[in-house]
């Protein structure tokens, strides 16, 4: 869109609506916006007079609802409208058509009648422009909110090439470089696994909490075994027969402790008299007496036993 670059826009839109600044205050975001919306004007006007004396059809395309692929229209009957001196409504109106060659399918037929506008209007109280795309790159109505400050020369150019069906970057949001590379620093520090262990930073915890799914936790008790699932609720181990782990011991409590996977890991849970005995694999042992113990490696638990190979109760439990 080299042609409309060379546009001059009038420093001055008129007296009744240029905003001076006095010296020493900020001039207000509202007084900017009928400037904005004037170099819009000038530029979709340009822009509507080249297309038809040109005869432009620009190609248009709209994704299939529900199925694969896109199905191709061609823009015609530009026309352009302006409301208020100096404008304060801008809209650019055109019709897409189905191209002849292109299958025919429900939605050619929907759209041989339908309009295509974007429709800029002053928002005086929040001091910018409000924009409605109406059918123009998919079917439905899409509000945008524009500050005046943002419409400068590269903006305008951007707009064009949406007109024009051509490559463009009108309407998207651009990261702040500040905010890129603090985004990027933070992502190094994620990577980077923390002096205690466990997952690396916030990545590595979103990895293991929501993206990894967690494993069952398997139990062996007297060549029985027993595999819990993360969903399968609270089990429960004792002498009482309302366990699903019985174990017939005199120094076991009824309902001696609990196994339940809450919060991303397996806990166990002492309720007895005597406690419980953990071991783990990495040589480190425990003692429960009403309390919990997460359960991150393998090991083996001895209910109201010392935690010994060599004690007749000793249920195993692997991840």
């Amino acid at each position: 869109m080299g042609a409309l670059k060379s546009i001059e826009i009038p420093a001055k839109v008129g007296a009744p609506v240029a905003v001076m600044a006095r010296p020493g205050r900020a001039t207000p975001s509202a007084g900017l916006a009928l400037p904005a919306m004037y170099r819009i004007h000038c530029y979709l006007k340009a822009l509507v007079e080249r297309l038809q004396r040109d005869g432009a059809r620009p190609r248009a395309s709209w994704p299939l609802c529900g199925r694969a692929g896109s199905e191709e229209f061609q823009q015609t009957g530009h026309h352009y409208l302006a409301q208020g001196h100096p404008p304060s409504h801008v809209v650019f109106r055109c019709r897409l058509e189905p191209l002849a060659e292109a299958p025919f399918t429900s939605m050619s037929v929907a759209v041989r009648s339908l309009q295509a506008a974007l429709e800029f209007s002053v928002d005086r109280p929040a001091g910018g422009l409000c924009l409605l795309v109406r059918n123009f790159d998919a079917p439905g109505v899409r509000r945008h909110f524009i500050w005046a400050h943002d419409v400068t020369t590269t903006w305008l150019d951007e707009m064009s090439r949406y007109v024009l069906r051509e490559p463009h970057r009108f309407l998207v949001q651009e990261i702040p470089d500040q905010l890129r590379a603090a985004l990027r620093v933070r992502l190094a520090l994620d990577r980077q696994p923390p002096a205690g262990g466990g997952p690396a930073g916030l990545v590595g915890w979103l990895r293991q909490r929501v993206f990894c799914r967690p494993g069952n936790l398997r139990l062996q008790y007297r060549g029985e075994n027993w595999t819990l699932p993360p969903i399968g609720g609270r089990f429960l181990l004792g002498r009482g027969s309302a366990c699903q782990l019985v174990v017939g011991d005199s120094r076991v409590s009824r309902v001696h402790a609990s196994i339940e996977f809450c919060a991303g890991v397996w806990s166990l849970t002492d309720c007895s008299r005597n406690g419980t005995r953990v071991a783990l694999a990495d040589g480190t042992r425990h003692y429960l007496h009403r309390a919990t113990l997460p359960l991150a490696q393998p090991g083996f638990l001895t209910p109201g036993y010392t935690a010994d190979d060599k004690m007749p109760v000793r249920v195993v439990f692997s991840l």
